[in-house]
């Protein structure tokens, strides 16, 4: 599927060609040039790190699993965590409904990992036959925190771990183990992969669509690199390999990362297997999802600066080096992009509404044709045009963790099942969204409605369908920024 890659490549060129032209009209608007060569290198160091060839194909992955035998026909013993911190007691008893039906012919123990020491958890942990552990000094260092303590609880010579809200297939271990038999490989990573249907929310369904491309697309070709990134949730963990770092990273968030970097750098290969296994729920409400891509701009930040990754940087191959900066800039051209999406259209229409022609716009059709219609016909999840204003608002959430990360401030985690309607991270990010879409669709609709009237209809008639389209993907995600501030004032109220 490298060709979706090449499309969105093409669409990007000709993109950018219509920016260039727009930017070195004017001097006024030779900025805009500095944020599209960031964008230029973003795409650059992305297309560099997902148009490899996958390594693990589905008759090579169907081949393998059907006919692996355990090395000396032991299999080995595995040790399933289940991290929780106040998530809803329907969504665990459905998780650890699917977990014990896992099927393994080894020893298998499964163990609730209790951070809110809720007595309904425990009851639950008991009913289902799981261990229970709640730790002395829960909070301290999050999520990390409580994985550290259960593994040095613990003795399987593989680790699972599920979050709260994933389910595996019963036969999630056969298919992921035989790649455990390479004793180079220390994670073996399945995708996250979450349901979109029809009759959720426009937030849970698209937040799930929009993942889809990182783990069907970007991951395949980062494993052949040797750059496959470690996402904490679904995956397989070696022991032994474990031990040699010390455990999890020692981070209070995105300790999947770090954990995947360190055994990188001692040695060991993260393997990522492009194989459905398990399936998730995204957030449900914006305050959750936008704490959850706060979370992640952070966890792939975090790593340019910490000192114990920056200690061996030797060991980080090219294509290591490239997949991490892959991802340092698409953070950094979300947050950009979606303050600046607008701005060229508003100072055209408000300065120079004489130089306004529709085939100016003619060269982001290509971009417009790939999300409402290729996209749509390949994915396996419910991709629609709205996928767009979901990606408008972790835009958002990039900014702010980037503006934190720059001052020195870092918001503590918070699990994203427990969340709830708003919190002091959220209203943040949505006060800060709130007032950007606000003022572009004002700008876009004030400036526009006067040159239409001066000028004509003609000369702006393009213009004025994107700015439609733009309002569909804003106004609703402009209601729900409205509605997290909204549920601050009503609490503060209480």
């Amino acid at each position: 599927m490298r060709w979706i890659h090449l499309l969105m490549l093409v669409a990007f060129g000709l993109a950018a060609w219509s920016l260039t032209a727009f930017a070195t009209a004017h001097p006024v608007l030779w900025p805009a040039l500095i944020v599209l060569a960031v964008n230029v290198v973003g795409t650059v160091a992305s297309l560099a790190t997902g148009l490899g060839t996958r390594r693990v194909t589905w008759r090579t992955h169907q081949r393998l699993a059907a006919t692996w035998v355990p090395d000396g026909g032991r299999f080995v013993s595995v040790d399933v965590f289940l991290p929780t911190c106040g998530e809803s007691l329907d969504i665990l008893r459905n998780t650890y409904t699917h977990v014990r039906r896992l099927g393994w012919p080894g020893a298998l123990a499964v163990h609730v990992l209790d951070d809110a020491d809720r007595p309904q958890v425990a009851g639950l942990a008991a009913e289902f036959g799981f261990g229970y552990h709640v730790r002395g000094d829960r909070g301290h260092l999050r999520k990390a925190g409580n994985l550290r303590h259960a593994f040095d609880r613990t003795d399987g010579d593989v680790v699972v771990i599920f979050d709260a809200d994933f389910c595996p297939r019963r036969d999630f271990l056969a298919h992921l183990m035989p790649y455990l038999d390479d004793p180079q490989v220390a994670v073996v990573q399945s995708p996250q992969s979450f349901a979109t249907t029809e009759r959720m929310g426009w937030i849970q369904r698209t937040a799930g669509a929009t993942q889809e491309f990182f783990y069907r697309w970007v991951l395949p070709s980062r494993d052949r690199l040797d750059a496959a990134n470690c996402v904490g949730t679904s995956a397989l963990y070696r022991r032994s390999a474990l031990q040699r770092i010390g455990g999890f990273a020692p981070i209070e968030h995105s300790e999947d990362l770090h954990t995947g970097r360190h055994l990188q750098q001692a040695g060991f290969r993260i393997r990522y297997v492009p194989v459905v296994l398990s399936r998730g729920l995204c957030p449900t409400d914006l305050a959750g999802f936008l704490n959850q891509q706060y979370r992640w701009c952070m966890g792939s930040l975090s790593r340019i600066a910490n000192p114990a990754l920056a200690q061996d940087r030797r060991r980080m191959t090219l294509g290591q080096s490239m997949a991490h900066w892959a991802g340092v800039f698409y953070y950094l051209t979300t947050a950009l992009n979606v303050f600046l999406f607008f701005v060229p259209g508003i100072i055209m229409l408000a300065a120079f509404p004489e130089d306004i022609r529709p085939a100016q716009l003619v060269p982001f059709l290509a971009g417009f044709w790939v999300y409402v219609v290729v996209f749509p016909l390949v994915s396996r999840t419910r991709w629609r045009l709205e996928v767009l204003r979901i990606q408008m608002a972790y835009s958002f959430a990039h900014a702010v963790a980037i503006v934190h990360k720059l001052i020195g401030r870092e918001i503590g985690w918070v699990p994203t099942g427990a969340v709830g309607v708003s919190n002091t991270l959220a209203r943040s990010i949505s006060a800060l969204g709130a007032v950007s879409l606000s003022a572009s669709l004002i700008g876009f609709w004030v400036f526009a409605i006067i040159d239409v009237a001066d000028r004509g209809l003609p000369m702006f008639w393009m213009m004025i369908g994107f700015a439609g389209v733009y309002s569909y993907l804003a106004v609703p995600l402009l209601v729900e920024f409205l509605r997290v501030l909204i549920a601050r004032d009503r609490r503060t109220l209480a």
